[in-house]
């Protein structure tokens, strides 16, 4: 009886370069499957961050009284009403704008009492970047709300002073406010977006390479320009080379309603 005949060594070899190719190809495969679900998450995620950011800041803005500018949030930058930015008119046929890391969106009690001759600032939301541990930048919120149901209930009961005929606020009532009540319990603070880089410069003091998010367009107008970033968080660097980071860029303006 004829014993039966056993795999040569070139049909073992021919059978293991198969295999292997196609366990190869199998790997390859569901890598990049993971890999483009890893992207899309991503792409949706931002999609939806820049959403938000957009619709959020646009709303603030109408609502908003006034706004005003500074350069960033330490507070050696908020702290008196010299710190606030302005665009310089000197000459005529060319105002140079500043940009500014921290806006203040300044809200009025509404409706003035009667009997008062100063506008009574109920409420301040503030927009800012803090500095992250790699290079990049955090987007937060502050929200300073005065009303008696918040815990900000001891806020002061003097007018503050902004004359009605005014639409600035004079002295120094608006820095006072920001420093007493910045790190105060009872004060809201989020967090929008933890890797952003601001993308606009300011045009007056030439020596800051500083890009940030906020440019002064106009006397009553802001335009937000910021690139978001999804690799990384805490303000993690980016200017990263992993490739997947994806970013989006928001470009929009902004005008409080009075």
């Amino acid at each position: 009886m004829r014993k039966p005949r056993g795999f040569t060594l070139t049909e073992v070899m021919i059978a293991g370069t198969i295999t292997v190719a196609a366990i190869a190809a199998a790997t390859s495969f569901l890598l990049q499957s993971t890999r483009n679900g890893y992207e899309a998450e991503q792409k949706h995620k931002l999609s939806s961050t820049s959403r938000n950011i957009t619709s959020e800041l646009l709303e603030t803005a109408a609502l908003a009284n006034l706004f005003v500018l500074y350069t960033n949030s330490d507070s050696s930058k908020r702290d008196e009403k010299a710190d606030r930015l302005s665009i310089d008119t000197n000459d005529p046929a060319n105002w140079l704008r500043p940009s500014a890391d921290l806006a203040v969106f300044v809200f009025f009690e509404s409706p003035k009492p009667n009997a008062a001759d100063y506008h009574r600032i109920k409420r301040i939301v503030c927009y800012y970047t803090e500095s992250g541990t790699g290079g990049g930048s955090i987007f937060r919120r502050k929200d300073m709300n005065f009303a008696e149901t918040d815990g900000l209930a001891s806020s002061p009961a003097a007018p503050v002073d902004v004359p009605l005929d005014s639409g600035d606020i004079h002295a120094d009532y608006l820095e006072k406010l920001l420093a007493d009540y910045w790190s105060k319990p009872g004060v809201g603070t989020t967090t929008l977006h933890e890797n952003i880089r601001g993308l606009a410069l300011s045009e007056i003091d030439t020596t800051d390479t500083t890009p940030r998010i906020f440019y002064y367009n106009d006397f009553r107008t802001v335009t937000i320009n910021m690139q978001l970033f999804s690799s990384g968080s805490g303000g993690t660097n980016s200017n990263t080379n992993d490739r997947r980071t994806l970013s989006t860029s928001l470009n929009f303006t902004i005008t409080p309603r009075t």
